[in-house]
C-alpha cells in the first residue's frame, strides 16, 4: 500500500508541475482494499481541501497505476475517544495543518501552518519598509481597511514573501474566527496549472480551477511579473481579481517592479493593479540592518558582540535573505571549526558570502561626471539646470541598480529627500523611454556609463 500511494504522489508532483502538491499529499495516510482507496488527513479542513483541489488528479494517477479507477474516499483521521471536544478556539486551530517547516517556503500551496514560518511579529520594520508593512497589515483588519488590493514591489530578498505569509497567517490562523478561505501561490504555478488545463481541454476541471479562486475570500499571489507575455493567464487573473474585489475579497500581490514598469502586461490588468495601494520596499538602511542582524542572530542562537554586529551591519549592504544566509554560514562555521565568533571570523565569512564588494559611490560619481562633463560639486549643487538634473538622476538610477545603497542613504549623501530621489529616478527612466532624439541620447549616455564601469555584471 505504501508503494502504491508513493507512486501516486510522485506522479502527481511531476504531472502537475506544482511544488505545493506534496505539502498536502505527503501528510496523508492511505488504505487500499477491494478496489477502494481511502486517504486520511489530519483535520477535516485538510480533507476538504484535498477533495476540492486534487480528487480528480488522484483518481487519474491511481487508474494509471491500477489499470482501473478505484472508488476514492478522503476524510479526516478519527479522533481518539479520550480527546475532549474542541473549544471554539481549538476548532479554528484545525485550519492549521502541521507542515514541516522546510516546506513553508515552497510556493504554490495554501500556507496554513502554525506556528507560521513568517509572521508580522518577527518582521523588522524600518524606513525602508514601514509603508509596505502597514499596507499588508491593513488587509487583515475589518471594514476600516484603506484598500482591498495591496501591491508590494521590491527587488528579491526584501521581505515580500514574509509579508504575504504574515497576511496569510493572520487571515487563516486560529486567531481569526472568520476562518477565511485563502489562496496563496506563485504566479508561475498559477500559469502552469492553467496552461495544463487548457491543453487538456477538460472544461469541467478548468471550470473548477477557476471557481476555486473566485470562491476564495483572499488571494495572495507572488511574483506577478513572471506572467508577462502570458495573455491567457493575464486575462484569467484580471477576471479573478475583479471578481474578488467586487464581492469584498482581499488581494495581495508581489512583484519586482511596480505596475507601470510591467511593459508586457495587459493594460486593463495594469490599470486594475494601479487602483490599489502600491507599496515599495527598499534595501534596509544601516540602522534597520543592525536590527535585522540582531533579530536573526537571536533566532539562530548566535552570540554576537556589539562591535561585530555593527561591523556586519555596515558591510552587509544587501538584501535580507543574503544577510540571513551570511549569519547562518557564520554560525555553522564557528560550530564546525570549534572557533569563537571573532571579528576575524566575521570578516572571513563576510568575504566568502558576498564575494566582490559593491561598487563604491565615489567610483560611480566619477563615471557619471565623465559621462555628462560635470564635476562632483555640480552633482551636489542645488542647480536646476537640465544637464545637472539629468546627471544627478542618472547617478541615483545607477546607484539603485548597481549598489546596495538605499534611497534614504542616497538622499542623505546628496542632501535630498527620499521622495526626491525616487521621483528623480522615475523622471529619468520615463525620459529615456521616449522615442525622441534627446531620450535616445540620454539612454545611450547612461548605457555607456554602465559599460565603462567594473560593476556592469551586477545589473
Amino acid at each position: 500500500m505504501e508503494s502504491l500511494w508513493s507512486d501516486i504522489r510522485r506522479e502527481l508532483a511531476q504531472s502537475m508541475e506544482n511544488a505545493g502538491v506534496s505539502v498536502w499529499l505527503d501528510s496523508l495516510n492511505a488504505e487500499y482494499a477491494e478496489g477502494r482507496l481511502t486517504l486520511f488527513a489530519g483535520t477535516e479542513f485538510m480533507a476538504r481541501f484535498v477533495r476540492e483541489h486534487f480528487r480528480d488528479d488522484i483518481l487519474r494517477a491511481a487508474e494509471g497505476r491500477l489499470g482501473a479507477a478505484p472508488s476514492l474516499e478522503i476524510k479526516a483521521r478519527p479522533r481518539p475517544e479520550s480527546e475532549k471536544a474542541p473549544s471554539r478556539g481549538e476548532k479554528a486551530a484545525e485550519l492549521a495543518p502541521a507542515l514541516p517547516e522546510t516546506q513553508a517556503e515552497r510556493p504554490g500551496a495554501l500556507y496554513l501552518q502554525r506556528p507560521w514560518r513568517y509572521s508580522f511579529e518577527d518582521f523588522v520594520v524600518g524606513p525602508c519598509n514601514d509603508f509596505a508593512y502597514a499596507a499588508a497589515r491593513s488587509l487583515c483588519g475589518g471594514r476600516s481597511r484603506f484598500s482591498d488590493l495591496v501591491y508590494l514591489c521590491s527587488p528579491a530578498g526584501m521581505g515580500k514573501t514574509h509579508l504575504l505569509q504574515a497576511v496569510g497567517g493572520s487571515l487563516s490562523g486560529a486567531d481569526n474566527l472568520l476562518a477565511m478561505r485563502v489562496e496563496y501561490l506563485n504566479a508561475t504555478d498559477f500559469a502552469n496549472q492553467l496552461r495544463s488545463l487548457l491543453r487538456g481541454n477538460d472544461m469541467d476541471r478548468l471550470n473548477r480551477f477557476k471557481e476555486r479562486f473566485r470562491a476564495a475570500d483572499a488571494l495572495l499571489l507572488e511574483n506577478l511579473h513572471a506572467v508577462q507575455k502570458m495573455e491567457k493567464t493575464q486575462n484569467e487573473l484580471l477576471s479573478i481579481i475583479s471578481c474578488l474585489l467586487d464581492k469584498g475579497g482581499r488581494v495581495l500581490l508581489s512583484s519586482t517592479a511596480p505596475p507601470h514598469e510591467l511593459r508586457d502586461m495587459d493594460e486593463q490588468l495594469r490599470s486594475r493593479l494601479a487602483s490599489g495601494i502600491i507599496a515599495g520596499i527598499e534595501p534596509p538602511d544601516a540602522e534597520t540592518r543592525l536590527r535585522i542582524i540582531s533579530r536573526k542572530a537571536a533566532a539562530q542562537q548566535l552570540a554576537l558582540s556589539e562591535d561585530i554586529a555593527a561591523y556586519l551591519a555596515e558591510h552587509m549592504r544587501t538584501d535580507v535573505r543574503r544577510i540571513e544566509g551570511c549569519l547562518h554560514t557564520l554560525a555553522c562555521k564557528a560550530k564546525m571549526l570549534n572557533r569563537a565568533i571573532s571579528m576575524d571570523l566575521a570578516r572571513e565569512t563576510l568575504g566568502e558570502c558576498l564575494g566582490h564588494s559593491a561598487p563604491a559611490l565615489p567610483e560611480l560619481i566619477r563615471l557619471v561626471c565623465e559621462g555628462f562633463g560635470l564635476t562632483p560639486e555640480d552633482l551636489r549643487s542645488k542647480s536646476r539646470k537640465r544637464g545637472y538634473v539629468q546627471a544627478r538622476n542618472a547617478l541615483f538610477h545607477l546607484a539603485r541598480r548597481h549598489t546596495d545603497l538605499s534611497l534614504q542613504e542616497l538622499g542623505r549623501r546628496f542632501n535630498r529627500s527620499h521622495s526626491a530621489v525616487s521621483k528623480g529616478i522615475e523622471s529619468l527612466e520615463q525620459e529615456m523611454q521616449r522615442q525622441s532624439h534627446a531620450g535616445r541620447q540620454l539612454a545611450r549616455t547612461v548605457e555607456l556609463i554602465e559599460r565603462s564601469g567594473s560593476f556592469a555584471s551586477r545589473s
